[in-house]
């Protein structure tokens, strides 16, 4: 058996990455992008007024003079054709470019009107600022040319706003991935299955419906393949439907009894397998083989129990999913939480617990593993909102004791992704 970091990192190393596709930048979010995105844009483009009030000349108002003449009107969009001179002042608008000669904005709360309406009036300056106040310099936030998002970033809500002030109506990102999904089992049957009413043999197929999830939720496109008979014939003849997949995942049979078939049929019965065997639980039966050319694609084949299943994809088919849209430093420190309960001395694999986190009072971290960790159980792993992570040989742990753990919201610091 390998470790879960050298599985890892074997999948990641044994991955080629997709190609790319140029699309409209309003289907840009969660999409990882495939070049630098430079700004085609200065942003503002000319010095701009931040805030309502009057535009001067701070000379002016270090002189002592307070009292100006109203010499026009400037709203955003609308450039000012004439220039601020001695004494005098332009009411401005939060946004607009501000005049030739004036050099701050006196927000309006701080004027005074001491005549009638209309140019030529004065106005009194109750509070002055010094140059620049209340006034946002040309390409303060960027310049055209400037390297905005670099490439392998996923796309955020925050990012697609960003590409839109650089003036960029397209992306080119890499297409999403291509995961053929199938589950292997005799007992299987879909969702509202009318044998569900007969049989009490049959169990209900789920793990393609988590697993479809969980690969949308990180930038891919699911085929599913379907639900695949305990024999030999059948996983290979419906294997070469995922021929043209980037990567093929499958659920089921991949442990060591008569009817676990994956590693013979797809591993070549061993050869072509990068590993089978992981030093964890749940999940050991965990096997991956890279893209054999004009055979099949890379494939990775997960345990059949549901739990172990979703832990196996969170640690192996998520950084997966990364690789293949050109990003390699999937892996990263993870947060500590305070254990809540004591917990027995760790054997010699790896060991990721259901568990729910939560801030107490103190802005603490806390966590607590559930005290049944059956990995077919998914009602506890609907409950849970983390994975908390004992190391390989660890020590008892006692209330209080630091953890590292997994939050199903950001798993390995992947992003903000639904998971």
């Amino acid at each position: 058996m390998i470790s879960v970091e050298e599985a890892r990192l074997r999948i990641i190393a044994g991955l080629i990455p997709v190609g790319g596709e140029t699309i409209p930048l309003s289907q840009g979010h969660g999409r990882v992008l495939k070049e630098d995105l430079i700004a085609q844009t200065t942003h503002p483009p000319s010095h701009v007024s931040a805030m309502d009030g009057y535009a001067c000349r701070s000379q002016d108002l270090e002189a002592g003079s307070t009292n100006l003449m109203l010499v026009g009107q400037v709203a955003a969009g609308a450039p000012y054709d004439g220039t601020v001179g001695q004494g005098e002042t332009v009411r401005i608008f939060t946004g607009a470019p501000v005049p030739e000669g004036a050099d701050v904005v006196i927000i309006q709360e701080n004027v005074k009107v001491t005549e009638a309406q209309g140019l030529g009036r004065k106005i009194h300056i109750e509070q002055t600022e010094k140059a620049g106040r209340n006034i946002r310099p040309a390409g303060g936030d960027f310049q055209s040319g400037a390297l905005g998002l670099k490439a392998g970033k996923r796309l955020t809500s925050r990012d697609i706003g960003f590409a839109a002030a650089m003036n960029h109506p397209w992306l080119r990102v890499y297409r999403k991935p291509r995961i053929a999904l199938l589950s292997t089992g005799d007992e299987l049957c879909r969702p509202g299955d009318p044998s569900l009413a007969t049989s009490s043999a049959k169990i209900v197929e789920s793990n393609s419906h988590l697993l479809a999830s969980l690969i949308q939720s990180c930038g891919g496109d699911v085929q599913w393949i379907g639900l695949v008979k305990d024999d030999t014939e059948s996983l290979a003849t419906i294997a070469k439907e995922a021929s043209h997949a980037d990567l093929l995942v499958t659920s089921g049979g991949a442990s060591v009894g008569d009817h676990d078939l994956i590693k013979a049929v797809l591993g070549g019965g061993g050869p072509d397998l990068e590993f089978w065997k992981v030093a964890m639980r749940p999940g050991k039966p965990v096997m991956f083989g890279p893209k054999l050319l004009g055979e099949r694609p890379a494939f990775l084949g997960l345990p059949g129990n549901p739990v172990s299943a979703f832990v196996c994809a969170l640690l192996f088919l998520a950084p997966a999913l990364q690789a293949l849209q050109g990003k390699t430093d999937t892996i990263s420190i993870l947060p500590s939480a305070r254990c809540t309960v004591p917990l027995p001395a760790n054997k010699e694999r790896e060991h990721y617990m259901r568990a729910s986190c939560s801030y107490d009072v103190s802005g603490q971290l806390n966590v607590t593993p559930h005290p049944d960790q059956d990995s077919a159980k998914l009602s506890i792993l609907s409950e849970s909102n983390c994975l908390l992570k004992r190391n390989a040989h660890a020590s008892e742990v006692i209330p209080g004791d630091l953890l590292p753990i997994l939050p199903f919201h950001n798993p390995l610091n992947f992003g903000d992704l639904p998971i």
